[in-house]
């Protein structure tokens, strides 16, 4: 009987040890945890053609329950790329996207990408689409 009660002890002192604890980190890289999450939300915008486009997590940070991704969109043909960076929260397990913001565009012209600058005659990215004015 005083053995058991001697192990019951130190499981109850073993578990309420464990208990104070911080979350292990975890062993997938932020990249592959986010990416669920990201292809998700993606397709879930309309008018997006993801067939067209290479998409690629450059570079992930996990800080608790909130991370933050940068990802850059490419063309299949060569005409283009677009970095976007991407804030998440988790959520229960898994992870959702909550926004995005920012934007660097390259061309084949630009040896690289030159942050807030669009092609001519671009609209704004929050403005209503209009039709280019013409001359």
């Amino acid at each position: 009987m005083r053995r058991q009660l001697v192990f019951l002890g130190l499981a109850l002192a073993l578990l309420a040890a464990c208990r104070g604890k911080p979350p292990a980190p975890s062993a997938v890289p932020p990249e592959k945890e986010l990416r669920p999450a990201l292809d998700k939300y993606l397709a879930s915008r309309s008018g997006l053609n993801l067939p067209a486009m290479d998409i690629e997590i450059k570079k992930a940070s996990v800080q608790g329950n909130a991370a933050e991704a940068l990802v850059e969109f490419r063309t299949k043909d060569g005409q283009g790329s677009m970095q976007m960076t991407y804030t998440f929260e988790r959520q229960g397990h898994e992870w959702v996207v909550k926004g995005a913001k920012g934007s660097s565009i390259g061309t084949p012209e630009s040896e690289t990408a030159q942050p807030g600058k669009l092609p001519a005659g671009h609209p704004p990215p929050d403005s209503p689409a209009q039709p280019p004015k013409r001359p």
